[in-house]
């Protein structure tokens, strides 16, 4: 199981780095093919809120974020757990196309 973090998120979400965004969207991929499979910790989901919303960092408003984020949290496919969740192999991932 792979661990997503905050700054992986962030340059799939805003693309100021083509290249871990790639990498990053490359990693969704294998997950939607069932080659890896990816978890998401609830602390990495609320830094993500906070980052692209903090007016010194993205500044993005509540409607920016929220769909930015939900592709990846509505795939179609999460294992939710109180810790976090698990995305599972799913044909539905529009960020990793």
């Amino acid at each position: 199981m792979i661990g997503l973090d905050t700054h992986a998120i962030t340059r799939l979400l805003t693309r100021d780095d083509e290249a871990k965004a790639e990498r990053c969207r490359q990693l969704l991929q294998q997950a939607g093919r069932g080659e890896v499979e990816l978890f998401l910790c609830e602390a990495v989901l609320a830094e993500m809120v906070y980052v692209l919303s903090s007016p010194r960092l993205y500044g993005l408003s509540r409607s920016e974020v929220y769909d930015r984020l939900m592709p990846i949290l509505d795939c179609g496919e999460c294992d939710y757990s109180r810790s976090g969740f698990t995305v599972l192999p799913s044909s539905y991932m529009p960020l990793a196309r």
